[in-house]
C-alpha cells in the first residue's frame, strides 16, 4: 500500500484514543482503517503483516495534514534487543537426553495404544459402529502432543549440535518448552531462553517502519530484508540506513551500496585508535620506532593487527608497518552458513628475515607474514571512509537515540519483557503487534503536536 492512495484522515480519532487508553490495540488499529480499500482488505489479513500494510497509510495521513510535507523514509535506522522467551532456563536438553525421553515415551504409547486397542475392540462387540476410530483417548492425545514437542526440541538441539561442531566440545542444549527459542546471555545477567527482535525506525518521525524477529544472535541478516520490505510498502526506496557495527557485514554492505543506500554502519576500520600510525604518506617507509607501541594490535594475542598493514590499491598489495610488501599470493574460498561463500584473496610477504617487529608481527612458527581480505573489502572502505566525514558523523550520532527509544519504551512503558506465545512466527506477530501499538502511540502525539501548532485537526 503506497502512502499517496491514502488521503484522508481517519473519522474515528476519538474512538481510537479510547481503545488506546484501554489497551484495546486491535480496536484501535481497526478503527483507523482510513482508506476504503485496506479496510475491506484488513480481515483477510494475518496479523503479522496488518501494521506493515496499515503503517504507510497512517503516516500519509499525518502528511496529509501537515503541508504535505514527507514524514516518512529519510534514514531508517535499524537496532535490535533481547526479549525472554515463554519458557523456563531450567527446562532446557541436550539431544542425547531428549533421544532418551523420546525412547522411554515411545514405549509407553506403544503400551497404551495395544490397551486402548483392546479396549476399542470390546467396544465394538457391545456397542457395534457407533464407536469412533480416529479419536484418541485423552491420555494418548497429551502423550502425542508431548511426543511431537519432544521431537521439535530434539531437531533443534542437531541443529544446534551442528553449528557447534569445531567449536565446543559440549552438546547444545535447547528449551523443550519453546525450541525455537535460543539461550542467550542476559544484561541482567545470566543466561534465558530468548528471541532477537528488531526494529527498523525512521529518523524523521521515531516511528517504526518494519520490523522482524530472529532467534539467534545473526541480526545482521535481516538488514537486506528490511530494506527490500521497506521500499515495498513505502515505494521508493531509504537514502540512508543506520546501524551499529553487529550489522555491518560485507554482504550487507555491499548490497546497499549496489543499490544506492547509505550505509553508516561502524566497520573495523572505524573502531581503531585515532592518529594509527600505520597511515603514512609513503608505506613504504618504515613506522618510526617511537610508534611501534601504538600499532592496532589483536585483542587477545596482542600480534599486529591487519589494520597496521596498508593497502595499495594500484598495486594491489598491502605495505607491513617496516615498509615490506605483501604481494598478492592465493585465493581462499570458504563456506558460510548463510549461504554466500567468503572468497579471500591471500597476500604474503617475501621475507621476513631480520625484522625487528617479526616477534610481535608473527604468530606460531611461522617465518612469514600472511594478511587477507574478503570480496567485500571495497565497500568496507567506502563506508569506513564516509564515517569518517564530518557529515557521516554527524548522521551517525543520530542513531543511539532513535534506534533505542522503540525498544526502551515497549520493555519499559509498555512492558514487554517476555513474549506470551511460542514459536517464532507467533512471536514474530506479537512483536508487530507491540510496534503497532508503539506507532500509534506517537500518532496521538504527533496529533497534539499538530494541534498545538495550529493545524487543523480532522473532524
Amino acid at each position: 500500500m503506497h502512502p499517496a492512495s491514502v488521503d484522508v484522515w481517519p473519522a474515528t480519532w476519538d474512538q481510537t484514543r479510547r481503545c488506546l487508553r484501554v489497551g484495546l490495540i486491535v480496536q484501535a488499529v481497526e478503527s483507523l482503517m482510513v482508506a476504503p480499500a485496506l479496510a475491506r482488505a484488513a480481515p483477510q489479513l494475518p496479523s503479522a503483516i496488518l501494521c506493515r500494510a496499515i503503517l504507510p497509510a497512517l503516516l500519509a495521513s499525518v502528511a496529509a495534514q501537515k503541508d504535505s510535507r514527507p514524514l516518512i523514509l529519510s534514514y531508517p535506522v535499524l537496532d535490535g534487543t533481547r526479549v525472554k522467551a515463554n519458557s523456563s532456563r531450567y527446562t532446557t536438553a541436550s539431544a542425547k537426553t531428549l533421544a532418551e525421553r523420546l525412547a522411554v515415551l515411545d514405549e509407553q504409547m506403544e503400551k497404551m495404544l495395544a490397551q486402548a486397542d483392546q479396549v476399542d475392540g470390546e467396544e465394538r462387540d457391545l456397542f457395534g459402529d457407533s464407536v469412533s476410530p480416529t479419536t484418541l483417548p485423552a491420555n494418548l492425545a497429551n502423550l502425542e502432543r508431548r511426543q511431537e514437542r519432544l521431537h521439535q526440541a530434539l531437531k533443534a538441539a542437531q541443529k544446534a549440535d551442528a553449528r557447534r561442531q569445531g567449536s565446543s566440545k559440549r552438546p547444545a542444549r535447547v528449551p523443550v518448552a519453546d525450541p525455537e527459542s535460543a539461550i542467550l546471555p542476559n544484561k541482567e545477567g545470566g543466561y534465558h531462553p530468548n528471541f532477537n527482535p528488531i526494529a527498523a525506525v525512521d529518523g524523521e518521525c521515531g516511528m517504526i517502519v518494519d520490523a522482524d524477529v530472529v532467534n539467534h544472535i545473526g541480526e545482521a541478516e535481516t538488514v537486506l530484508p528490511v530494506a527490500e520490505r521497506i521500499e515495498s510498502n513505502f515505494g521508493r526506496k531509504p537514502a540512508q540506513m543506520l546501524a551499529d557495527s553487529a550489522f555491518a557485514t560485507g554482504a550487507n554492505l555491499s548490497k546497499l551500496e549496489a543499490d544506492g543506500v547509505e550505509a553508516l554502519m561502524p566497520v573495523e576500520q572505524t573502531q581503531l585508535p585515532d592518529g594509527n600510525p600505520a597511515a603514512r604518506a609513503d608505506p613504504r617507509e618504515p613506522v618510526a620506532e617511537e610508534d611501534w607501541p601504538r600499532l592496532p594490535r589483536r585483542a587477545r594475542t596482542q600480534k599486529l593487527d591487519r589494520a597496521a598493514f596498508v593497502y595499495d590499491v594500484e598495486r594491489d598489495c598491502y605495505w607491513c608497518p617496516m615498509g615490506r610488501k605483501l604481494s598478492f599470493a592465493d585465493v581462499r574460498t570458504k563456506s558460510r552458513e548463510t549461504g554466500e561463500a567468503s572468497i579471500y584473496q591471500v597476500y604474503r610477504s617475501e621475507s621476513c628475515a631480520g625484522c625487528r617487529l617479526a616477534g610481535e608481527c608473527l604468530a606460531g612458527k611461522g617465518n612469514r607474514r600472511t594478511v587477507m581480505h574478503d570480496q567485500h573489502e571495497a565497500a568496507r572502505r567506502k563506508v569506513a571512509a564516509r564515517l569518517k566525514t564530518e557529515s557521516g558523523r554527524a548522521a551517525y550520532a543520530r542513531r543511539a537515540h532513535l534506534a533505542e527509544t522503540p525498544n526502551a519504551v515497549i520493555k519499559e512503558v509498555m512492558g514487554l519483557r517476555r513474549f506470551l506465545l511460542r514459536g517464532l512466527e507467533k512471536v514474530r506477530t506479537e512483536w508487530l503487534w507491540a510496534c503497532t501499538a508503539f506507532n500509534i502511540r506517537k500518532l496521538i502525539r504527533l496529533t497534539e503536536i499538530l494541534g498545538a501548532e495550529g493545524v487543523n485537526k480532522p473532524a
